[in-house]
Parts: structure tokens; C-alpha cells; sequence
């Protein structure tokens, strides 16, 4: 086993929010935090605030326009699912080692779409670079689509997609089995981490993942923590208002259907003739206004996660470590997370305004004990609590 002093890792994310970037920088963190060498890159933005350790890969015009030509083809392919039937590949051996990189580096790969494909990954796994690559959802395992819903063709091999148009259905087709191709040469080469036991099921049952090493390891929290002071301003506004509960959505989205939108629409359209006193705050509208998520996490009695899809939500490991309950639906790897009788798991036949609403009222918010909390936390401490360590056992394979 190599000596962990000596371990180089670089995670290599498109981007550097969304949850696959936010959990590789966090992952980035905590792994420097305990000595690890350890870097994140990105492709720039004007957003980008780089930290310690993080990196941004600088574009040519010709590359962004490249990039923007292939999202716009892509953008739209369904309403249901984010598709990406192929992907730019903009990294090189070169830029690589350019940044430091050499063969003893573990390559860390999270959200790879027009930043690198799964061609230019096989190619460094045949050149003897070590590499590692996180499920952040389905997309590895399938022939396009980022999350299968009920589809179960993922496991032979994706023919004839249910999520596609006539004209672009059998793509999916064509890209698992070249794919499959690339898969089968590099059996155990390369390690998949699967951040829920959800998600570790379905890769054992796709054409793509079954042979492969795929290990559990929940993602990091890293250095998230939440301020307790609040603006004047806002503090004001809270207390003026009559709400008994306030629910925070913390999608990015308004229009996402993966992540409920609808559902939350219709949610406050019913609110707004019912006597039921529950406030909905969004954390990208409290963002917008105070540049910050801590006043969003301070004010919320309960996140809601409507959800159609999903692996394993970061804001729902925030909520737990800040012991906030939860409302969410019951899918992917979320269920794992939500604890009974301290949070709330909805089936999706249910998932209609007035069910929500009474659920609300029956779970405890606002008579939550400590020692509900700390049962809670304790729960989720025990689920995590290996997470890096787990990652420095499979970084030295």
C-alpha cells in the first residue's frame, strides 16, 4: 500500500457547483485537510471563486464554441432526464502533466460532459494511469441518459430509449455498445464509487457495470458549516410574518421536472387558498438576495425534496448534519437517508398538494427534542463516518 504521505490526487469536474462539483471540492477539502495531496480542477468561470488547491482549465474560443454547440444539441433531447449522448473531450496526456500529473497521480473523474468522455478515460486507464470515477447518477451505466426512472434497458442494452424521440432513440443503442467494448477491456482497472447503496444496485445490475469494481462511500460534507447570524434586515421580515412553518426548496431550478417542479408549483397554488400556515422559501431566490446559503438553512423548518430522480442529495446531507427534517420523496438513494419518524418519506402516487400538507403537520417540527437530534445525527454520523477513509483505501489500489 503506498504511504498516504506521498498519495497525489486531482478530482476533474466540468464544473465547480451542481452537486457532482460541489462534492468533489468538498471531497478535495476534507482530503487535504488529513495531509493528502490533493487538487481540483474545473473549466473557468466567471463564478469560479478558486480556494486552496482548486485549479480552472482555461478554454480557447474554438473549444467554448464547441461546447455551447454540443449543450444546445443536447439540451432538449427530453423533458424527463438530462441526456448526453456525447461529450467534447478537451483534456490531453499534455495539459495533464502540464498541471503537475504523472502516472503515480490518482485521477478522480465526477461530472465529465464537455470537459472529457469516457474514450479519453479508457485511453489514460490503457496508458497506466490510475484513474477512480464517482456515480454522481446513471449516466456511466447507460447509453445516455443521466437517470433511467423504470427503464430497465440499461441492463442489456438501451435499445429503442422510452426517454427519446423516433430520431435519436436507437443512439442509445450504439453508444452502449461501444462502450461495452471500452468496459470490457478495462475490467477492474478502473474503481467506481457509488455515493449511495442505491445507486451501488443498479451499477451491479447494468450491461456496463456489472463485471467492474464498484464500491460504496458516501459523499463528504467537507468544510460546510452554516453561520447563526442573520442580516437585520431579514431578521425583521421574519418576525413580522404570521407563518408557522417555513419549507425550504433548495433546487436551483424553478422548472426542473427531475427535481418536482411541477409538484411545488401546485403546492403553492394550494397553499394560497388553504388556511394552512406554511411559507415556501427558495434557497436560490435567499442567494440572489443575501449572497449566501446561511440565512436560507437558518430560517427553514423542514427541506423539501419533491424529486422524481435522484442519487444522493447534498442538501440532504446538509439538512442532516444541521438537524433539519425532511420531507422527500422516495426515490434512488434518497430513502436511505431520511430516518422514521423524524423525517418523511412520500411515495410518488401520493405526491399530490393536499397529502403533502397533511404529512407536514404530522411530522414534529418545532417539537423536535435534542434528543431526537442527536439520535438523528447519530444515525447519519454512522453512515458517512468512513467516507474518507475509504476513499485513501481505494486511492492506493
Amino acid at each position: 500500500m503506498q504511504n498516504t504521505t506521498q498519495l497525489r490526487v486531482l478530482h476533474i469536474s466540468t464544473g465547480h457547483t451542481g452537486g457532482a462539483g460541489l462534492a468533489a471540492r468538498r471531497l478535495n477539502y476534507s482530503l487535504n485537510k488529513r495531509g493528502i495531496k490533493s487538487g481540483f480542477l474545473a473549466i473557468e468561470n466567471c463564478d469560479y471563486l478558486q480556494a486552496d488547491d482548486e485549479y480552472s482549465f482555461v478554454r480557447s474560443k474554438f473549444q467554448q464554441f464547441l461546447s455551447k454547440f454540443s449543450t444546445v444539441l443536447q439540451k432538449n433531447l427530453s423533458r424527463t432526464s438530462l441526456f448526453t449522448l456525447f461529450s467534447i473531450n478537451l483534456l490531453t496526456e499534455r495539459k495533464l502533466k502540464q498541471i503537475g500529473v504523472s502516472k503515480d497521480t490518482v485521477l478522480h473523474f465526477h461530472n465529465i460532459f464537455n470537459f472529457t468522455n469516457f474514450k479519453f478515460i479508457s485511453k489514460l486507464v490503457r496508458n497506466d494511469y490510475r484513474v477512480v470515477v464517482t456515480l454522481h447518477d446513471q449516466r456511466f451505466m447507460t447509453g445516455g441518459c443521466h437517470y433511467a426512472y423504470s427503464c430497465i434497458n440499461f441492463k442489456s442494452n438501451c435499445f429503442s430509449c422510452p426517454q427519446l424521440g423516433w430520431s435519436s432513440k436507437f443512439l442509445t443503442f450504439i453508444n452502449l455498445m461501444i462502450n461495452h467494448r471500452r468496459y470490457v477491456n478495462l475490467e477492474q482497472k478502473i474503481i467506481f464509487i457509488a455515493p449511495s447503496q442505491w445507486i451501488l444496485n443498479e451499477a451491479k445490475k447494468a450491461k456496463l457495470l456489472k463485471n467492474q469494481k464498484v464500491i460504496f462511500i458516501p459523499n463528504s460534507l467537507g468544510n460546510f458549516r452554516v453561520a447563526d447570524k442573520l442580516p437585520h434586515d431579514f431578521k425583521k421580515m421574519r418576525n413580522s410574518e404570521n407563518s408557522s412553518l417555513t419549507l425550504g426548496i433548495a433546487s436551483m431550478d424553478k422548472n426542473s421536472y427531475i427535481k418536482g417542479s411541477q409538484i411545488v408549483k401546485e403546492l403553492i397554488e394550494y397553499l394560497k387558498s388553504s388556511n394552512d400556515s406554511i411559507k415556501i422559501v427558495f434557497l436560490k431566490d435567499i442567494i440572489s438576495q443575501y449572497k449566501s446559503t446561511d440565512v436560507f438553512w437558518n430560517i427553514i423548518d423542514c427541506l423539501a425534496v419533491f424529486s422524481f430522480a435522484e442519487n444522493s442529495p447534498n442538501v440532504i446531507h446538509e439538512a442532516k448534519f444541521l438537524g433539519i427534517p425532511i420531507i422527500a420523496t422516495k426515490v434512488g438513494g434518497i430513502t436511505e437517508l431520511l430516518k422514521p419518524g423524524f423525517d418523511v418519506a412520500l411515495d410518488l402516487e401520493n405526491l399530490n398538494s393536499k397529502f403533502i400538507v397533511k404529512q407536514l403537520k404530522s411530522m414534529k417540527i418545532g417539537k423536535l427534542t435534542k434528543s431526537d437530534i442527536v439520535m438523528m445525527k447519530s444515525s447519519f454520523h454512522l453512515y458517512t463516518m468512513t467516507a474518507i477513509n475509504k476513499h485513501l483505501e481505494i486511492y492506493n489500489f
